[in-house]
């Protein structure tokens, strides 16, 4: 394959990659508003399960489509929001079913 074969197959790969990271990143985005969004109306508690889930998988792939289109910023917000994320449900594991 010549130069501007190879130069092409680049552009479609490039091009492939900032597609998915829009579908992913839009549908991180999506879960984390939503889960805001839920929370504010109170139809979802913040020390729920759902919302930590969502939180989580949320950041995460927020995250991922962050790196996937090489913005750091946004990397290590989302990592963080998914740490958080994961300190809250393991909170959550660690506390007793049955409170008093």
């Amino acid at each position: 394959m010549g130069g501007g074969g190879r130069k092409l197959v680049a552009l479609f790969l490039r091009c492939g990659v900032r597609a998915s990271a829009a579908v992913i990143g839009s549908t991180g985005v999506a879960l984390l508003l939503m889960a805001f969004f839920l929370n504010l109306i109170k139809a979802l508690r913040s020390d729920g399960w759902l919302y930590l889930f969502m939180n989580l998988i949320g950041a995460t792939l927020s995250c991922y489509s962050s790196y996937l289109i090489r913005f750091p910023p946004f990397v290590v917000l989302e990592g963080t929001w998914a740490a958080v994320a994961v300190i809250g449900i393991a909170r959550k594991l660690r506390v007793p079913m049955i409170r008093m």
